[in-house]
């Protein structure tokens, strides 16, 4: 799926950096949260982000 692809509404997963991270790769780690509801659209692919139920997800 690409940027222009993603819109308000769409649900995805957020990418979980630190279970990524080198010599944490096995086979059962979830390298996503969520799901989550696209709540914003912003320049250059960035969206905010919230619940199922519709709250805003923290930044941090």
């Amino acid at each position: 799926m690409s940027g222009s692809e993603f819109r308000v509404g769409t649900m995805v997963l957020k990418w979980d950096a630190r279970a990524a991270k080198p010599g944490n790769h096995k086979s059962s780690t979830p390298y996503g949260q969520g799901p989550f509801k696209i709540s914003t659209c912003k320049q250059h692919n960035a969206f905010k982000l919230e619940t199922m139920e519709g709250d805003p997800l923290a930044i941090p």
